[in-house]
């Protein structure tokens, strides 16, 4: 962000403020960073998460936590791809943009000079806080969906739930939302709308930036408290009858 906006700087002491108007730039190095952000933490959250699961079921055979890294990278980059470029990249370039634009008209309009306009457009406790509000969410973002991806690879049903912190910055609807448990291809009722998890970039800004909440997968027990397999075979009729005293006359008659 800092660069993109010094390119900006740099072009108005060196052209003027008419020059700068016409600067449009993507910043390709802030997407480098976001996706980074998403491999490296979403690789961690999910095989943290399939971790814990593993350890739920008492098994005689041991499983990998750590065998799925170049399977969830390729998953976690499609969904930068497909998600995150337009909804989250695309959006900070232009809001650094027009806050540069801004500026620039105000200071035309209030008689600055270009390098007090320069001084405003570098202030560090915008940059800063925008960059904190900025890493907070996609972080966020990160963990949660490497969460969901571990639960493909977790032999038993699970249940996601949305967690949320209880203090007084916590938005009221992500409080109500607190214990909310859904199927893992199911939507939680968040604020008025659907969200996959919390920070979904398919959510509203005022929904999803800065949010701290989590999404944790619960693994799903039956009445006896057991795991439930995801394909657990469906057990064989019982034999009941003349059928089982033909069955039992047959085994009789292999076994004389």
């Amino acid at each position: 962000m800092k660069a993109q906006i010094s390119s900006f700087t740099k072009v108005l002491r060196s052209q003027g403020t008419e020059a700068v108007r016409s600067v449009v730039r993507i910043d390709a190095d802030l997407a480098k960073v976001v996706e980074q952000i998403y491999v490296r933490t979403g690789l961690a959250s999910a095989n943290e998460t399939l971790g814990y699961l593993r350890k739920l079921p008492k098994r005689q055979s041991k499983y990998r936590t750590f065998g799925f890294n170049a399977e969830w990278t390729e998953q976690i980059l499609e969904y930068f791809n497909l998600n995150l470029y337009n909804k989250v990249v695309l959006p900070i370039s232009e809001t650094t943009q027009a806050y540069i634009l801004d500026t620039v008209s105000r200071g035309v309009k209030e008689g600055w000079t270009i390098e007090e306009m320069v001084q405003h457009i570098e202030r560090e406790d915008y940059l800063n806080g925008r960059v904190r509000r900025i890493l907070r969410t996609e972080i966020g973002r990160a963990i949660n969906y490497g969460n969901t991806l571990s639960e493909e690879k977790f032999e038993y049903k699970t249940l996601k739930e949305w967690n949320s912190l209880h203090d007084n910055r916590t938005r009221h609807p992500h409080l109500t939302a607190d214990g909310q448990q859904v199927n893992l291809d199911g939507t939680f009722s968040v604020g008025g709308e659907q969200l996959q998890f919390p920070g979904d970039p398919a959510g509203s800004a005022k929904n999803t930036v800065n949010c701290r909440c989590l999404v944790l997968i619960n693994a799903q027990r039956d009445e006896k408290g057991r795991l439930i397999l995801k394909n657990e075979p469906k057990p064989l009729p019982k034999l009941r009858g003349r059928l089982r005293a033909e069955f039992q006359s047959i085994l009789a008659e292999l076994t004389s």
